[in-house]
């Protein structure tokens, strides 16, 4: 049933401004554009300002006038509406004999068709449609190619365009030398954003570029206004500002790609909730404690002679490990669980982590010395190596600093932030111990560096949901009355002359 609806003949109702009239369709393949070339003949006004579109789509989009009737999922005998459509101007690719050119929507068929084969033509077929003499004065925009669109034309070709040998040679050129040379792209746009809905909005502008040839600026202001730099990124992807209007320029959207995905860092970077804005504002205290961080003047070194103190097998380093992780296994095991999200958990250890400008090292030297030592945490192992140096004869032995457990050589380049608050090193090198140094006995209060809290308030309370209020609970049903009479009690009807039945107090609607 539907192929031989499209092979018997057809026709179409158009109407506008209170008129109709019937147009006859020579196939179903006629271009819609044929359509609205016809009906606005027959009412008399320009083909090129006016589309049709579906009588049920009262405010849906014409139909496209490059599509084939069949194409447009409409009946036959149906009817459309004549419309004034808004005129967009662009860019449309074209393809021709083996050549291509960009050419505007306001081209005319002959123009396009030679501009990209670069030869006169005669007679043009778009489709499956043939276009000669007078018809090739029809555009693009006529025939119902847009902004952003693409074609192919099949044409009879003639001789070469004196422009097109002329130019033939500098446009490859050109070529050669702008595939050679990079691209001068404008920088990436900055956004910064506020608001969320904002931005939201802002990608939807960006996305659909190709789409909107002209945007209202009062609009575009509105919804976007916790977006700082908003207008700037819709003017990087080709719009230009013209009176009321952002239009799209005439080579169309460039760098949509980029302008999305600053829109993305933007939306990642910008905190959300008081529990991200928490979060952002104790790292960057961190940032700014940790900046300020100076190597101590007085290091308050001291070389001694470690105490020996006699271990049984329970009290090696390892099993105080094990017992450690068990204690602590048992000590979260203890807590309730409780559910938080991946920003709450780090407010949690951000508030309870302490910044420590000093580090306090204890270094395990030759021969069972050992040093005690402030260093600085932005502190590198050159310098502990530097300050290690006169300890040893001969003066310039290799030294290396070693931690342990799992044992690991550090570079001269290691900072010492990372062991904050304090860390134990063992020193291996060749050289040994000066003999004219003075070991001293471990002293009870070595020197220990103090921590500076981020957090200095409370943390911000969650933001709970309001409880419903409860609701009231029914009233007792009274127990029944005895019958007088023998008979079952009724089922509260209204007894004859009597007083309609009270309700319960918890039946009551109104």
């Amino acid at each position: 049933a539907f192929s031989r609806s499209r092979r018997m003949a057809s026709s179409v109702f158009v109407r506008y401004e209170g008129r109709r009239e019937q147009i006859k369709l020579a196939s179903a393949y006629t271009a819609v554009h044929a359509v609205v070339k016809e009906a606005c003949c027959r009412f008399g006004v320009e083909a090129s300002e006016h589309g049709v579109r579906s009588s049920r789509a009262r405010k849906g989009p014409c139909l496209d006038k490059a599509l084939a009737w069949a194409h447009t999922g409409l009946s036959n005998n149906c009817e459309v509406e004549l419309v004034r459509e808004a005129r967009v101007a662009g860019v449309v690719r074209v393809w021709c004999a083996g050549g291509e050119a960009s050419v505007a929507t306001s081209a005319t068929l002959r123009e396009a068709a030679e501009a990209a084969s670069g030869r006169r033509v005669e007679r043009v077929r778009v489709v499956r449609e043939w276009f000669e003499g007078a018809a090739l004065d029809q555009t693009l925009a006529e025939l119902g190619y847009g902004p952003n669109a693409a074609v192919k034309l099949n044409a009879d070709v003639g001789e070469a365009l004196p422009q097109a040998v002329a130019a033939k040679e500098p446009e490859a050129r050109r070529r050669r030398e702008a595939a050679r040379r990079p691209e001068a792209r404008p920088p990436a746009p900055s956004v910064r954003a506020e608001d969320g809905k904002s931005l939201s909005n802002l990608r939807k502008y960006v996305a659909n570029a190709p789409e909107h040839g002209r945007i209202r600026r009062e609009t575009f202001a509105r919804v976007t206004r916790g977006v700082t730099d908003a207008e700037s990124v819709l003017l990087s992807v080709g719009f230009a500002a013209s009176g009321d209007f952002y239009e799209m320029r005439p080579e169309g959207p460039r760098d949509i790609e980029r302008a999305l995905a600053a829109i993305d860092r933007a939306a990642l970077s910008r905190p959300e909730t008081s529990v991200d804005r928490e979060v952002e504002r104790l790292k960057e205290r961190e940032r700014e404690l940790l900046a300020r961080a100076t190597a101590p003047r007085d290091r308050r070194a001291v070389l001694y002679r470690p105490k020996r103190a006699e271990t049984t097998e329970d009290e090696t380093d390892d099993s105080r490990v094990v017992r450690a992780a068990a204690a602590k296994r048992a000590a979260d095991g203890a807590k309730e669980p409780e559910l938080e999200t991946r920003a709450m958990r780090e407010m949690r250890e951000l508030r309870s982590k302490k910044v420590y400008a000093t580090v306090a090292l204890k270094f395990h030297l030759p021969g069972g010395a050992a040093l005690a030592a402030l260093f600085g945490a932005a502190e590198t192992v050159r310098d502990a190596k530097a300050f290690l140096e006169p300890y040893f004869a001969p003066r310039g032995a290799t030294l290396a600093l070693v931690a342990s457990p799992p044992r690991l050589v550090l570079s001269d380049d290691d900072t010492f932030r990372p062991f904050a608050p304090a860390a134990r090193f063992y020193v291996e090198t060749q050289a040994a111990l000066d003999p004219g140094l003075t070991l001293h006995p471990e002293p009870d209060d070595l020197a220990f560096p103090t921590g500076l809290a981020l957090a200095d308030d409370e943390p911000p309370a969650p933001q709970k949901r309001r409880a419903a209020p409860p609701e009231p609970e029914p009233e007792p049903e009274p127990a029944a009355e005895a019958p007088r009479d023998g008979r079952p009690p009724s089922s509260r009807t209204r007894p004859a002359g009597g007083a309609k039945p009270a309700k319960f107090a918890w039946l009551k609607t109104g």
